[in-house]
């Protein structure tokens, strides 16, 4: 389990902090919180910290997914992040594959965040354009499979 998050906010008391010994965490932040009151509470707890120089105010992901890939020898990695993550992913041009779930049930308003941050009517230009390879029925919902276009 890995937790992006650039100013250790992640709480000493959440579930997935209290289950760390159990279930490995890492938890990506700026390398200059390192040893912080924070950082040390959290690590008394058992999560593994991976202190990454910020860049612009936000963490770089390149450098978090290649630290993951040499220390765990992983090649591919599932993300499941909101908004903001998943934009920053597409924007850094992280993405090789993306599964995207439709649910025949939809639910929010207009102050609901969409899957992706920063694009709007008048700048769909700006978007990542996805190559729809697989499309299948998974129960109620709809899995399509996609790869980002060159």
């Amino acid at each position: 389990r890995v937790i992006i998050d650039l100013h250790l906010r992640t709480p000493a008391s959440s579930k997935i902090v209290q289950t760390a010994h159990q279930f490995p965490t890492i938890i990506a932040c700026d390398a200059s919180l390192e040893s912080s009151a924070e950082a040390l509470a959290l690590t008394a707890l058992g999560v593994q910290l991976l202190p990454i120089p910020p860049h612009n105010s936000e963490l770089p992901l390149e450098p978090v997914l290649r630290e993951l890939a040499n220390r765990f020898d992983v090649s591919t990695v599932l993300v499941e992040g909101g908004p903001g993550l998943v934009t920053r992913l597409f924007r850094q041009k992280l993405v090789n594959l993306a599964w995207v779930f439709i649910a025949p049930l939809i639910l929010g308003d207009q102050h609901a965040p969409g899957i992706i941050t920063g694009v709007t009517a008048d700048k769909l230009t700006d978007g990542t354009f996805l190559k729809l390879t697989s499309l299948r029925r998974r129960g109620q919902d709809m899995m399509a499979t996609c790869v980002p276009n060159p």
